[in-house]
């Protein structure tokens, strides 16, 4: 009632400023010029806004897994991530333990171990875990932070459940852990 009430004198003023053939026009243009402006606006405060997260797997390249993943089950993914710190010379993962998250590097450097010795050393965007994970299997290794690290996590369930349900996705995971396996 009220926004019809206020259309109506609305329109009286235009008619009266404008004349009855001009009004339709300066509202049929106002109107979208309105809205464009609005939505600049916003947009530009939002971008303010929004502050990036890390992610090691925002794009096809970074981790192989998640490439062919479309963008949709990457923002769940991304929705699920929770950032983990580690001190140096902190065990991240531990050999026979349960598999319970993926993680990957955003920042620092850890090495990888298998019954005490060396296999790897790991850097900012590599990854780990995901062979607990996918074979339903304990810890393969001992991932050791060798300096400060950063990494952003993924728990068991949203992790399989993106991989596994696309089948391009498995297919470079199962590769991926039979690389890994059989240096």
């Amino acid at each position: 009632m009220l926004a019809l009430a206020l259309g109506s004198v609305g329109a009286s003023a235009l008619v009266e400023a404008f004349g009855i053939e001009a009004a339709p026009i300066v509202v049929g243009t106002s109107i979208p010029l309105a809205c464009c402006s609005r939505r600049a606006d916003s947009s530009r405060s939002t971008a303010r806004r929004r502050r990036p997260t890390p992610r090691p797997w925002r794009s096809s390249g970074e981790i192989p897994i998640f490439a062919p993943l479309p963008a949709p089950a990457i923002e769940r993914l991304m929705a699920n991530v929770v950032r983990v710190a580690a001190d140096a010379d902190e065990v991240i993962i531990r050999e026979g333990d349960v598999g319970d998250r993926f993680c990957a590097i955003v920042n620092g450097e850890a090495v990888v171990t298998l019954r005490g010795e060396l296999v790897t050393n790991r850097g900012p965007g590599d990854y780990f875990g995901e062979i607990a994970l996918l074979r339903d299997v304990p810890r393969t290794a001992t991932v050791t932070a060798t300096t400060p690290v950063a990494l952003l996590a993924l728990d068991r369930e949203p992790f399989l459940e993106a991989v596994t349900g696309h089948p391009q996705s498995r297919e470079l995971a199962e590769a991926i852990v039979e690389e890994r396996l059989d240096p």
